[in-house]
């Protein structure tokens, strides 16, 4: 039976990071934080895919856009890697874009290697080791969606192009349902839509000309810090 594998794809980082942040780092953005549905078998991280999503949680009404992109390939110490990046913009026009660096294996992503954060308006920096490996960091692990079926095998119209899919049903590991459409033509998540108990995904483009959105070279996380303080106290 196929896993349904529910995770932040990382965005997470984002709300740890900014809670270290200044004062002097004014108005600084937040991730949607919504979690996003990958099912076993549809992900299809090729390089330059990119993809799109309308994120609705379903608590609070707000709506936030994700963009997700497969980067490039790599090595690590000789294990094969892939950087990815994803870009959330809220409901208040917040935005952070993450480059992350991740090992891949045959079940999908594993261990994060390298993250770096750019919010909008600000030059990008990189996380500290430290702050990936400590308890109080990103979790690397993923959440599990189990009870996987596949209720229906169907060809899916989107914005005129037609590709197969299927519907599939679950549970998540509170024991609610969750219920999404994948395909892997919908490169690199293969999602097309999905609903939890939270928050109702679904794409809005696609396509496989992805570059990277951090814009500068990025600096070390506590140097950035100081600037944004220096900048402060010079704006006073």
């Amino acid at each position: 039976m196929r896993k349904i594998t529910s995770t932040l794809l990382c965005t997470a980082l984002i709300c740890i990071l900014l809670g270290a942040i200044p004062a002097a780092a004014k108005n600084p953005p937040t991730s949607a934080g919504q979690p996003i549905i990958m099912v076993d078998g549809s992900w299809n991280p090729k390089v330059g895919a990119w993809s799109v999503y309308r994120i609705t949680d379903l608590r609070t009404k707000d709506v936030s856009t994700m963009y997700f992109a497969t980067l490039q390939k790599t090595s690590v110490e000789g294990k094969p890697a892939r950087w990815m990046e994803v870009d959330v913009t809220t409901q208040d026009k917040n935005q952070v874009v993450t480059r992350i660096l991740a090992e891949e294996s045959p079940k999908g992503l594993g261990k994060v290697l390298e993250v770096i954060v750019q919010p909008k308006g600000y030059g990008p920096f990189t996380v500290p080791q430290s702050m990936l490996e400590s308890e109080q960091g990103p979790k690397n692990d993923m959440q599990r969606v189990t009870a996987v079926k596949k209720v229906k095998k169907r060809r899916f119209k989107f914005k005129g192009t037609r590709f197969e899919a299927w519907e599939v049903k679950g549970k998540d590991d509170q024991g609610r349902p969750v219920s999404a459409i994948v395909s892997p033509y919908v490169a690199p998540l293969g999602l097309v839509q999905s609903r939890t108990a939270d928050s109702e995904i679904k794409l809005v483009k696609f396509g496989d000309d992805a570059k990277s959105r951090i814009k500068g070279d990025p600096v070390n996380f506590y140097f950035w810090i100081t600037q944004q303080v220096l900048q402060g106290l010079t704006a006073q």
